[in-house]
């Protein structure tokens, strides 16, 4: 839903409805396209003000303040071609060839887990955008597809039986966080919470997006 451009400009339909909430809110946001590493590395260095990640992320809870409606729920896949039958992990990844949507965040720690382990000696190839990245599974240029699930996704046009098969890494559900180091960071999110419930009531959430719970709370750390 987010993803860097050929320029390396941060784009996607996610960005769009950001734009448009923040709008709603009264604010205008600076989009930043980082690495995962150094995007959690900035986020507790108080360099990234704003955010959306998983609602239980230890690093999020620690560096912000959680709106109060959770927005969507993010499925990981590991995409493989269609056919392929269920993978035994991490051993189906062993010196494969992996499709990795460039710019995109893998934040997931099931995920992490595999993309750092060296010892796969997996080959890291990167495709400008989600279409882009299937296009190359299908054609056989790559083995793999680390992506989110393409159910969320805009259609892509296929033969039948040709879509590719997700093993599902992970399953996260997201919230906006606004950055402690903000001094004004409760009004902010109060602005966007409220902004969210007004698109939804005008009916102006995109299909993807979860609409807000009536009796949405914050979310919290584990055990609290």
């Amino acid at each position: 839903f987010a993803y860097l451009d050929e320029q390396g400009q941060p784009v996607g339909k996610g960005l769009d409805f950001l734009k448009e909430l923040a709008a709603e809110a009264g604010y205008t946001l600076q989009f930043r396209g980082l690495p995962s590493a150094r995007l959690i590395r900035n986020i507790k260095e108080g360099q990234v003000q704003m955010w959306a990640s998983d609602e239980h992320a230890a690093f999020s809870l620690e560096a912000g303040l959680p709106g109060q409606h959770s927005f969507f729920t993010f499925r990981q896949c590991l995409y493989a071609p269609a056919g392929s039958g269920p993978l035994q992990l991490p051993q189906a990844l062993q010196g494969k060839r992996v499709i990795l949507i460039q710019g995109g965040l893998y934040p997931s720690p099931a995920v992490q887990a595999l993309l750092t382990n060296e010892s796969l000696q997996m080959k890291k190839i990167y495709a400008p955008n989600y279409h882009a990245g299937l296009g190359m599974l299908q054609r056989g240029r790559g083995d793999y597809f680390f992506a989110y699930d393409h159910a969320h996704a805009e259609p892509t046009p296929a033969p039948p039986g040709s879509q590719p098969e997700c093993t599902l890494l992970a399953s996260s559900v997201m919230r906006f966080f606004v950055s402690h180091s903000r001094a004004d960071a409760r009004q902010v999110l109060k602005d966007f919470d409220a902004a969210f419930v007004r698109l939804a009531r005008q009916g102006r959430l995109p299909a993807w997006i979860t609409p807000p719970a009536a009796d949405a709370a914050p979310a919290s750390a584990p055990g609290q």
